[in-house]
């Protein structure tokens, strides 16, 4: 539609070593959580079918390889709601395992979607991915080449 502006990015899963095991035998997995929305977010999130915030992710629900993965972050906004300042936030429960099942790392992955002036900015394991001028968003703010 017209007035909604989809922002979609495919990013590289990148994992630091705390294990000699290769990439081929460690898996990631991760929890569904609710995230928090503060500002402009909360109308942003409200879904058209409850008419309440809708805060989940999409999770990787099942242990997946880890070499070669891929994660598809996106969110909508709608500019016929407020799009000036807010936050939209998760902290992803994320467990890496070795291919015996035994635990190699967990952590917690923010992922963040934070709104200032208009700017929207996707931020994820303290990344910032990219940035979008909801005034001029045919043209993203995009430090990769």
């Amino acid at each position: 539609m017209a007035h909604e502006i989809i922002v979609y990015c495919k990013l590289k899963v990148l994992f630091r070593r705390y294990s000699n095991a290769p990439l081929e035998e460690l898996y990631l997995k991760e929890d569904e959580v609710e995230g928090s929305a503060t500002g402009d977010f909360i109308p942003q999130t409200i879904s058209p079918l409850s008419n309440r915030p809708n805060l989940y992710h999409n999770p990787f629900p099942l242990p997946l390889k880890l070499k070669n993965l891929t994660d598809q972050v996106m969110t909508m906004i709608n500019l016929e709601r407020p799009h000036k300042n807010g936050r939209l936030k998760w902290a992803i429960p994320t467990t890496i395992k070795d291919e015996f099942g035994e635990i190699v790392k967990e952590v917690s992955v923010i992922q963040e979607f934070i709104l200032e002036e208009h700017i929207l900015t996707l931020k994820k394991g303290g990344l910032k991915i990219i940035e979008v001028d909801l005034n001029n968003f045919s043209h993203p703010i995009n430090n990769l080449p």
